[in-house]
């Protein structure tokens, strides 16, 4: 049986990571999805990718994967003047992608989110089938961005050398901004996506009206899955943990307000470690400075970037996870959380409420209400016994959602619908 020819297109190396000594700390689904696929029979499989250095194609376990040099990571005044100048280097890059289509000359193109050009590809090639995955929208998140902290506020608290250095909230924006143009452009034209939840379902029906949705849910990291939750809550206290990555509308201030309104206002000993933030990092000092809270004084602890051991370790010390953001998809760490366990609170985000079941299976506040968060710990510290209840129950929906054998032979499924249309 002649096999399949996929290439896909990602924002990460994927499982070229470890071969290229590349520290990912993102994309981890990515990887073990493409290591359920590699294992088909009926699966011929390439990755391109960009990458910072000129490096040759590379075979590994039933894998090839294409590195494109990016002269833009390693050019720093390039960066420079794509943030300055909104400079693109789509029309050239353009070209080395359609060289790998024909390289590969694939049966079909997966292309792994909207938040690069890779989906520019849709434009120009029309003799191979395009299906496009959802992972962040770019356009909503754009909406959402200084949602939690007014623009105004953002400029006046931020340090003058970030805004000189082209590293400050208003230059990210600019950047986010004109990717969320590219966005557009790439959706009105694509003819098949894939999707997980009620959220990036509409929002495709809205900016790619004329596509097909499928949906297909992630596999998650190895770690997560066997977890067993050991349940060390100490009456009267309670451990919290989150996991925030670097950006104005992941609700970091929604999080530390919750925080010191249970500080100040409650017996209730709070712990909180934050994974993904150090206290080095510009959003966190900037989200301080504009709350008038001082950093260096804070009992917030922040961890930095771990690995999924790592995690899964810091998981089962604590007693509740907490999703801050004010706009997701579907959060890869809430499901990563849900299905090792822990109890959950999570913003009424996004599609955070097509993960799990309001009440029944963990608890949702709404989004930047750092009352109703305060006031979901209080309940769940009151009644830990029911959290544990609902998170078995959450638990088991994640089992169900992010099995490894359905995804995979569900997309198999979905790539041969496609060729034969």
């Amino acid at each position: 049986m002649r096999k399949i020819k996929v290439l896909w297109f990602t924002n990460t190396p994927s499982g070229a990571s470890k071969i290229l000594s590349h520290t990912n700390f993102f994309g981890g689904w990515l990887n073990s999805l493409e290591k359920e696929l590699a294992k088909s029979k009926s699966i011929d499989l390439s990755i391109c990718f960009y990458y910072k250095k000129q490096i040759n194609c590379i075979s590994a376990n039933n894998v090839t994967y294409f590195p494109i040099k990016r002269k833009i990571l390693s050019n720093k005044f390039l960066l420079v003047c794509s943030n300055i100048f909104n400079y693109s280097d789509d029309n050239r890059e353009l070209i080395e992608l359609k060289k790998i289509v024909e390289i590969v000359n694939p049966d079909i193109i997966h292309i792994h989110g909207t938040e690069e050009n890779f989906g520019l590809l849709t434009n120009s090639i029309s003799n191979t089938p395009i299906i496009i995955s959802i992972q962040g929208l770019l356009n909503p998140c754009l909406e959402m961005y200084y949602n939690g902290i007014p623009k105004f506020y953002s400029i006046f608290y931020e340090p003058i050398r970030n805004f000189l250095f082209f590293s400050s909230t208003f230059w990210n924006f600019r950047s986010f901004r004109k990717k969320s143009l590219r966005e557009l452009k790439i959706l009105k034209n694509t003819r098949y996506i894939t999707g997980r939840t009620k959220f990036d379902k509409s929002v495709t029906r809205l900016l790619a009206p004329n596509s097909v949705y499928f949906e297909n849910n992630e596999i998650l990291r190895d770690a997560f899955y066997k977890n067993k939750f050991p349940n060390t809550k100490i009456k009267g206290s309670i451990k919290v943990v989150s996991i925030i990555s670097n950006g104005h509308y992941k609700g970091l201030e929604t999080l530390v307000k919750s925080f010191y309104y249970l500080k100040r206002n409650t017996d209730l000993k709070i712990s909180w470690n934050v994974i993904g933030l150090s206290k080095s990092d510009s959003y966190v000092k900037f989200t301080f400075n504009y709350l008038g809270i001082s950093l260096k004084n804070s009992e917030i602890k922040f961890l930095g970037r771990k690995k999924p051991k790592e995690i899964l370790n810091i998981f089962n010390l604590s007693d509740v996870y907490c999703q801050s953001s004010h706009i997701e998809n579907s959060s890869n760490s809430l499901c990563e959380a849900m299905i090792s366990g822990i109890p959950i609170i999570a913003s009424f985000a996004g599609g955070t409420s097509s993960l799990f079941n309001d009440k029944s299976e963990g608890l949702l506040y709404q989004s930047g209400d750092s009352f109703s968060l305060a006031g979901c710990l209080m309940q769940i510290n009151t009644n830990y016994e029911n959290a544990i209840s609902k998170a078995k129950l959450a638990k088991n929906r994640a089992i169900s959602r992010h099995d490894k054998k359905t995804i995979s032979e569900n997309l198999i499924n979905i790539y041969n619908e496609i060729i034969k249309k």
